[in-house]
């Protein structure tokens, strides 16, 4: 097996395709543009990455809908309750009422 002369040869393994260096992965671009293909492991982990930061906003949807849920029920409660201007000043005590949660 005739091993590459050292002009054949480039840095990070690649090889020589019509006179220009080709990075590792083998596509034709030249080593000096930025290639589309990545190594498998940083592949997945950018998927990874990606699917764990979906998992976080739809967790963040979610806590917010149950806080807005909440806050529409306990505003519903005090409407029925309290009529007219009255409302307005029971909305108030129950917001500094319930300061903490």
């Amino acid at each position: 097996m005739a091993s590459k002369s050292l002009h054949d040869r480039t840095p990070a393994g690649g090889t020589l395709l019509q006179g220009r260096a080709t990075p590792p992965c083998g596509c034709a671009k030249p080593a000096q543009a930025v290639c589309h293909h990545r190594p498998m492991s940083k592949d997945a982990s950018e998927r990874s990455k990606t699917v764990m930061q979906v998992i976080g906003i739809a967790g963040l949807v979610g806590i917010m809908a149950m806080l807005f849920h909440k806050g529409f029920t306990d505003i519903s409660v005090i409407w029925q309750q309290h009529s007219g201007p009255d409302f307005w000043i029971a909305l108030a005590r129950y917001l500094f009422r319930n300061l903490a949660g």
